[in-house]
């Protein structure tokens, strides 16, 4: 017999509350699921666009490490050779597209580094930078190599005047006086230029071609500019060729010195002599100062030569103490020189080595040798004068001009430079300014030496306005010792 299963109403409306129950519970368990899993997705899609943002920011400061300089934040070299090689490509599809590369080099920059350390160097470059990027603009970019060199790209040329125009403005700008830590530094640059209109292949050539054009410039003296031409690529063999055959001079003891007369204005007799020296070469001959002295600062070697003219000359000079007691001899100390921080020590001990006494060494230096660090080269001329040496500032009016500055070195002598004793014979002007230099040195209780007299009436002149020494070919040009004895003897009889 079957049976079947009864259900009151009230049993059925118990079940179905307990299946709707389930139900509920079930979506409320996906909606809590749900949520938790939503939440988990803006979570996750949060983390993702910070660390996406992050990343972005990494890579962003990856590319200007890789493009600038850490120290002056300028463009780089890494961004200046992917500038210059685009650059180049142009230029094959586009001959008008010309550009230009200027080369900077800073002058002396090395000195300034040892003489106040490397700290104030940077300082200075920071401060070279900032003045820099006043140039530059959407055709003209800033650039810094490395070290003490920079980089001025232009793009976009219409005419080589205009790069040749701003070489001049940046020169003008650098020499304008620097404050760093108290110091007030002058500093000048090289350029060299280079056009790419030359045609090049890779950015290396061009950038080798304006750092020949710099070198070329600053062995004309500094302070600068050079535009490459395809000459410079022999000369700059030649420098090589002359910077190891100077290293051998060294070695070979082929240097010389020769003694120009300095002759009192009252009594005409020999005051004493300039010493000046010489290279003679076993091939080449002589070969002149401004050729070989350039490279012997730049390489250091000046130090070694240095020496050995202020011994030399003190040693000479014992010797002509037998004709005339009280002559003297005039040594240039070079900027190189006058930066070491033996300087003082190694003039002290060749003057106790050659027991010449100390105010029969004049020391000749150049009024930019001070001011390029008014501070520091007031000290080592201090140091220098405490010693007993007679200094004398040179071409005087050349450089700085420091009139305020004139009265507060420690100098004994004042050589009025050549340029205005050849054109005392020009005009009244420039006899006034002759009258002015020696009226103010008098007044400072300095002697004065006028340098590069060639004729009587510059003597008279000279002598009229109280010039106590003169110096020129009038009296003689510079002699071998064995002459400078033989003129020394004739004017003392």
């Amino acid at each position: 017999m079957k049976k079947y299963l009864t259900i009151t109403s009230e049993q059925f409306f118990e079940d179905n509350q307990k299946f709707v129950r389930a139900i509920d519970e079930a979506y409320n368990r996906f909606d809590a699921d749900r949520l938790m899993i939503e939440r988990s997705l803006e979570l996750t899609s949060k983390e993702l666009i910070e660390k996406n943002k992050s990343l972005l920011n990494y890579i962003e400061k990856l590319n200007y490490i890789a493009y600038h300089d850490t120290l002056t934040h300028l463009y780089n070299r890494a961004f200046l050779t992917d500038k210059l090689d685009m650059g180049i490509a142009k230029q094959k599809n586009n001959p008008s597209k010309v550009f230009a590369v200027l080369f900077l080099d800073l002058d002396r920059f090395k000195l300034i580094n040892d003489a106040m350390g490397h700290s104030v160097g940077d300082k200075l470059l920071g401060k070279i930078a900032t003045r820099l990027t006043e140039f530059s603009s959407k055709t003209v970019t800033i650039v810094r190599l490395g070290s003490d060199e920079f980089v001025v790209l232009v793009e976009n040329i219409e005419s080589e005047q205009e790069v040749l125009l701003l070489a001049e403005n940046i020169n003008k700008s650098l020499k304008h006086s620097f404050h760093v830590d108290y110091h007030e530094v002058f500093i000048t640059v090289s350029i060299g230029i280079a056009f790419s209109s030359l045609g090049y292949e890779n950015s290396s050539d061009i950038l080798r071609d304006a750092d020949t054009a710099m070198y070329n410039a600053k062995q004309k003296g500094r302070g600068r500019f050079q535009v490459f031409d395809k000459s410079m690529h022999n000369y700059a063999a030649t420098l090589v060729e002359l910077e190891s055959n100077l290293r051998q001079a060294i070695q070979n003891n082929e240097f010389i010195l020769y003694y120009q007369p300095i002759i009192n204005a009252l009594s005409d007799q020999v005051s004493g002599f300039e010493a000046l020296i010489r290279w003679n070469h076993p091939v080449k001959g002589f070969i002149p100062p401004a050729d070989f002295i350039p490279i012997a600062e730049e390489t250091g070697m000046i130090n070694v030569i240095g020496e050995w003219v202020i011994r030399t000359a003190a040693e000479m000079t014992k010797r002509l103490q037998a004709i005339c007691p009280k002559v003297y001899v005039s040594v240039n100390l070079s900027f190189v020189q006058f930066r070491e921080k033996n300087i003082v020590e190694v003039i002290k001990n060749i003057l106790q080595e050659t027991q010449l006494s100390p105010e029969l060494l004049y020391i000749e230096l150049t009024e930019s040798n001070i001011m390029e660090n008014v501070v520091s080269g007031m000290e080592i001329l201090n140091k220098l004068r405490d010693i007993g040496v007679v200094l004398s500032l040179d071409d005087f009016g050349t450089g700085y001009s420091s009139l305020s500055y004139l009265k507060k070195f420690p100098i004994h002598n004042l050589k009025i430079d050549q340029s205005f004793v050849r054109d005392l014979e020009k005009g009244k002007q420039d006899q006034e300014i002759v009258k002015a230099i020696i009226a103010v040195a008098h007044s400072l209780d300095l002697t004065v030496t006028a340098e590069g007299i060639e004729n009587e009436n510059q003597i008279a002149f000279l002598k009229s306005f109280s010039c106590d020494r003169l110096q020129g070919y009038y009296f003689s040009k510079p002699l071998p010792f064995d002459q400078a004895i033989e003129y020394l003897t004739k004017k003392s009889s």
